[in-house]
């Protein structure tokens, strides 16, 4: 090797990061109130959505496996609805505001 000549070989790093879903950012709801149609996003990905009403119904569950989800809710009461959102073995409860 010769002074002033530097040879480097290229590196690839993979950096994964894991977090749960604890923390207002982590999931956002929007739009809320909503219509019919609302998404879900995540810092991870979402493996399934389901939908409650207040009295404790399920009215819905959606496979996902994304970080970005539209869910539509057709047919139903305007109302409170609770969405839990599942990704990995971790949950989170939102609420969404079902208007006409």
């Amino acid at each position: 090797m010769k002074a002033g000549i530097h040879w480097s070989v290229p590196v690839s790093v993979i950096l994964t990061v894991g977090g749960t879903l604890e923390g207002d950012g982590f999931v956002t709801l929007y739009p809320n109130p909503s219509t019919s149609l609302f998404t879900i996003e995540s810092k991870s990905i979402i493996d399934r959505i389901e939908v409650y009403t207040v009295m404790g119904q399920r009215i819905l569950v959606q496979p996902a496996g994304f970080k970005k989800v539209d869910v539509r809710l057709t047919d139903v009461a305007p109302g409170l609805y609770f969405v839990t959102i599942h990704s990995g073995n971790e949950r989170m409860v939102k609420k969404v505001m079902m208007v006409n």
